[in-house]
């Protein structure tokens, strides 16, 4: 009988191995996705990958030139936000694929924070 019990937490333990790599072969490929955000009907454009990194902001010249700094800082919030919370959907999306109908944890945080 004691045999039986290890046995089943060996199996239990090696799958707990493999779901654990599966969550690492996702988060690693949903890490290299680039998700854009946008502000001001897309003056502001805002990248970021998976890792939760913004990787690139273009800004419309026009803004810039009317000088407004003020509202060029709030589209500018507005699409980095946007942008994190596609990344953010991403990436929590790959991890409930990987899960397999499994609930996750209220408030689990695929960046790890």
């Amino acid at each position: 009988m004691t045999d039986d019990i290890f046995g089943s937490f060996g199996k239990i333990m090696e799958q707990a191995k493999q779901m654990q790599a599966k969550f690492a072969e996702a988060s690693e490929q949903a890490s290299h996705r680039v998700l854009e955000g946008s502000s001001g009907a897309g003056m502001v454009q805002v990248r970021a990958n998976g890792r939760g990194e913004v990787v690139g902001i273009k800004i419309e010249a026009s803004l810039i030139e009317d000088g407004d700094l003020e509202m060029i800082q709030d589209l500018l919030r507005v699409a980095v936000n946007d942008a994190l919370s596609k990344a953010r959907d991403a990436m929590g999306d790959e991890m409930r694929k990987v899960a397999g109908g499994v609930p996750l944890p209220p408030g689990f945080n695929p960046w790890g924070g």
